[in-house]
Formats: C-alpha cells, sequence, structure tokens
C-alpha cells in the first residue's frame, strides 16, 4: 500500500470512528456558571431490601425533613433524583466502551496518537443523588445535620458528600419536554494520578465543555451542567471525586434510540479519548427526579 493510499485510509478511518469538533465560533458560549454552595450526597441503600424501598424513603422521609431545614440551614433548594430503573445494561454499555483498551484501538485504527494509560472501572451504581443548593457555604453543624438526617432512616450506606463552589451551566436547551420524563447522565469525575484539580477542573470547564458544545447535535441533550468540588473541602465533607456532571436528555426512550445511531459512537470516543486529559475513573450511573422542594 502506497503512503497515499495509507494516509487516504486512515482518514476514512478517522471519520468513521471520530467526529471532528467544529471551528469554535462566537456562537459557542457556555450557557453561564453559579457560585452558590452545593452539596451533592451520593447514596447507597444498605441491602436489597432497603432497595426496593428507597424511593418511599427518601419522599417520605429524607427529602421533607432536609426541607423543613431550608430556613434554619440557608438551604434554596432541595433536589431529590433516583436511579432509573432497569438501566444498569446502558450503564455497562457506557464503562464498557469508556476504556483505554477501546480507546487505544481505535486511535491506532485512525492512525491517531494513544492517549495516555487511564482506567475506568466497572464501578456500581449509586442508586440516588440528592442536590442540596445554599444561599451561603454552610457551618460544620449544619454538614453534621445534613449527615444525621442521611443517617436517621438506616437505609443508606455512609454517604459520598461532595462540596462545590462553582457550577458550569454549559448547555441549556430550554426544552418544553416533560420533567418527570427526563433522564440525566451522571458521570463522576476522578482526576488521573499527577494532575492537580485546578488543572482537572480547567480542562474539564473549558475544552471538554466546548468540545461537547460544538458538537451538540451528536448529543441532543436538553441540559449539560457541571458541579466541580471544591478544591479544599469543608469539614464533613468527601474529597472522592473532583466533580459531577449532568447530560440530561429528554427521555429514556430517546436515550436509548440515540445509542443505536453510528454518530452517537463516534461522538462517545472523541469524548474518551478527551476526557484523558483530566479523568481516568469515571462512573456512570442514570438518574430521574422524583421531587423539588
Amino acid at each position: 500500500m502506497s503512503a497515499t493510499s495509507g494516509g487516504l485510509m486512515r482518514r476514512l478511518a478517522h471519520r468513521l470512528l471520530f467526529v471532528a469538533a467544529a471551528p469554535r465560533s462566537a456562537e459557542t458560549r457556555i450557557a453561564g456558571t453559579d457560585e452558590q454552595f452545593v452539596i451533592t450526597a451520593l447514596l447507597n441503600a444498605v441491602d436489597a431490601d432497603h432497595s426496593l424501598k428507597l424511593t418511599k424513603v427518601l419522599l417520605d422521609e429524607v427529602g421533607p425533613a432536609l426541607a423543613a431545614r431550608k430556613t434554619d440551614w440557608n438551604i434554596e433548594s432541595v433536589v431529590v433524583q433516583r436511579g432509573v430503573t432497569g438501566s444498569r445494561p446502558i450503564v455497562f454499555f457506557f464503562e464498557l466502551t469508556r476504556t483505554y483498551r477501546v480507546a487505544a484501538w481505535l486511535c491506532r485504527i485512525a492512525g491517531t496518537a494513544q492517549p495516555p494509560p487511564f482506567h475506568i472501572t466497572l464501578c456500581p451504581l449509586f442508586e440516588a443523588m440528592i442536590e442540596l443548593r445554599f444561599s451561603a457555604p454552610p457551618p460544620p453543624e449544619v454538614i453534621a445535620g445534613v449527615h444525621a438526617i442521611l443517617d436517621a432512616p438506616e437505609a443508606f450506606e455512609p454517604p459520598v458528600l461532595l462540596g462545590s463552589g462553582l457550577q458550569v451551566r454549559v448547555y441549556d436547551g430550554d426544552s418544553t419536554s416533560e420533567i418527570a420524563k427526563r433522564v440525566s447522565i451522571c458521570f463522576l469525575v476522578r482526576r488521573p494520578p499527577g494532575v492537580t484539580r485546578e488543572a482537572c477542573q480547567d480542562y474539564w470547564r473549558h475544552q471538554h465543555a466546548h468540545l461537547a458544545l460544538e458538537n451538540m447535535q451528536y448529543l441532543r441533550l436538553t441540559r449539560y451542567r457541571q458541579v466541580h468540588t471544591m478544591a479544599v473541602p469543608l469539614p464533613g465533607l468527601d474529597d472522592t471525586f473532583d466533580g459531577v456532571v449532568y447530560a440530561e436528555k429528554r427521555s429514556f426512550l430517546q436515550l436509548f434510540l440515540d445509542l443505536l445511531k453510528p454518530d452517537t459512537a463516534r461522538f462517545n470516543s472523541t469524548v474518551v479519548v478527551d476526557e484523558c486529559h483530566f479523568t481516568d475513573s469515571t462512573p456512570v450511573t442514570l438518574m430521574h427526579r422524583l421531587a423539588v422542594w
């Protein structure tokens, strides 16, 4: 095979396997940022029996208990989300295709530089997420109070609580679709060894966010939001992850149908290779909103 034909084959392979980001333009702009303090609670049930009752516990006990402290604790809103029933096969697909072996293999076929090694494990799902938005950073006694409310039903494993002082609204499609039907693809960002949190979040907020915006026709999202973990968490908060991604789809059916499209696979390959710059362990879960107080 001549060098010319080999180059053509590599370019063709690249077009089939990856999307090419459109040139950045004045129209491609981040929707905005919020600097309110947010606590994200990541929850798993203690056992299968409590897992079956988790929605009732969230709606009847935990959510109302947090809402009752809104004035005392300066809470602006409480958003309760529950894992989507039957979503495990789709989550497994996301995890299976977001591996270094797959990314390196695709890059070899396309004749492009392989990403540095990364490791995305097949992680257990978080079964529920609660987002608490505060009007001011909470003192330690409020954080302890949140822990106490989550411990009270004895339904959860010890929760992971992430504190954020910056949330980036990357995209908002102003969708009119029914909120109850929407589903969020939630990614938990964990930076690679040797990468600082500042560098991780800077790349994620700017280069990676623009990659998503420039190719939003493939994503077909209603909203895309980043929640950045604090550089130094407050006492009582965790340092497990560097942030949370909320990529919202109009419905579970739309998500499933979009996964069957070749362009979705091409964009997924593009994103995985780009993610190696700021994360090497990104557990995925699908969530839908239960209630807002």
